[in-house]
């Protein structure tokens, strides 16, 4: 489970980027949608990782 957590992280991180390549190319709307998905994954992850207290 802590190694489905960090996938959660690094899949949250990877939406960010995409949000960020996005905006670069001036798709605002796809960025807010990656950007939000993004923090949201990570969040996931995140605190299915403070759950197993490691």
């Amino acid at each position: 489970m802590y190694y489905f957590a960090k996938l959660l992280q690094a899949g949250g991180i990877g939406s960010l980027m995409i949000g960020l390549i996005l905006g670069l190319t001036g798709d605002m709307a796809a960025q807010y949608y990656y950007f939000f998905a993004g923090i949201g994954i990570f969040w996931v992850g995140y605190v299915i990782e403070r759950k197993l207290g490691r």
